[in-house]
């Protein structure tokens, strides 16, 4: 049995970018009722740029200049512009986008990922009031120091910083004024040190709202069948950000199934691999930013991870329709 596909509390997942935005994004999207595509772009710009059509033609063209977006293309949506005519808001136009995708994916909800709404949250919440926001943060000097290693903006480090300090006090100043439901913040370095839990604190966020879209089935569906339902075997998954130019599959974690990431804490997730030297970079400490949490001022030892790794055992959590394999060392 399949639930039918709601819109009444997507998923934002926001944040500077390359604070971990993707590894979350994967990992929610290896639960079995959430789909997410690839970033959108366009949400906040074309809502201020053309605001509810009032007429067919008007949401026909809307229509038409979203589905001509590299970045919509890539969904493979089987949209054309006349399947909005009937569309007389720009929520409902943005509805039937992603909804189509999680159709697609057959999954019940639809979230997005597209890390510089972080500063748009306002625009995001004035769309979808019971949207839930989840921002990641992570230490700005590893973000810092992962930016600048791509082809994309800024060039320098005293650029990077500050958009990060921008960016992460721009969710935070919104964040503050939403009640606890709707905002979250998601430290990147308790993620990987605490993967389960951290999981289990995110999807406490929307869990009344998966079970409210899963309340009713539709008319004339079959019953649902007894015992747990079946899932796809867990996949050994590599997950990094993009660089620049680069195409992301959107289909390519709902064919792997859940997702397990491997490591001493959680490795191999998004941004995590130091290309210069092949050695992956966990990064580990404190949790960062803010009066709350003060920044640590060092990491653990480099050479200490990979070894610790080798010689640790790994046990496997299995939780919420995620798969974790986490690292236990002997120590």
């Amino acid at each position: 049995m399949s639930c039918s596909v709601t819109s009444d509390s997507p998923i934002f997942i926001v944040g500077c970018p390359r604070s971990g935005t993707a590894l979350l994004r994967n990992l929610l999207r290896s639960h079995p009722h959430l789909a997410f595509p690839t970033e959108s772009h366009f949400i906040p710009a074309y809502y201020r740029g053309y605001g509810d059509p009032r007429s067919a033609r008007e949401a026909r063209r809307l229509a038409e200049s979203i589905l001509r977006l590299y970045w919509v293309r890539i969904w493979k949506l089987s949209l054309r512009p006349g399947d909005f005519a009937d569309c007389r808001s720009f929520r409902e136009v943005v509805c039937r986008l992603f909804e189509t995708f999680a159709r697609q994916q057959g999954k019940r909800r639809w979230g997005d990922k597209t890390p510089h709404y972080v500063a748009q949250i306002p625009v995001l919440l004035e769309l979808f009031p019971a949207a839930k926001i989840l921002q990641i943060i992570r230490d700005g000097r590893d973000v810092a120091l992962s930016w600048l290693k791509t082809r994309m903006e800024p060039r320098n480090l005293y650029t990077a910083a500050r958009m990060w300090r921008e960016l992460v006090r721009a969710g935070r100043e919104a964040g503050a004024r939403l009640p606890r439901e709707t905002y979250l913040e998601v430290r990147y370095e308790r993620l990987l040190a605490e993967p389960e839990q951290t999981m289990r604190e995110v999807l406490r966020l929307h869990r009344r709202a998966l079970r409210r879209g899963c309340a009713a089935a539709p008319a004339g569906s079959a019953a649902p069948p007894s015992g747990p339902p079946e899932r796809p075997p867990c996949q050994e998954y590599e997950s990094r950000e993009l660089e620049h130019g680069e195409v992301e599959d959107p289909d390519a974690c709902s064919r792997q199934g859940p997702v397990r990431i491997r490591g001493g804490g959680l490795a191999l997730g998004a941004g995590l691999r130091n290309r210069r030297t092949g050695s992956q970079d966990l990064g580990a400490g404190a949790p960062v930013v803010g009066p709350r949490s003060p920044v640590p001022l060092g990491h653990p030892p480099a050479r200490a991870r990979p070894a610790a790794r080798r010689a640790g055992h790994f046990r496997t959590h299995e939780s919420c329709g995620l798969a974790f394999r986490v690292g236990v060392g002997k120590g």
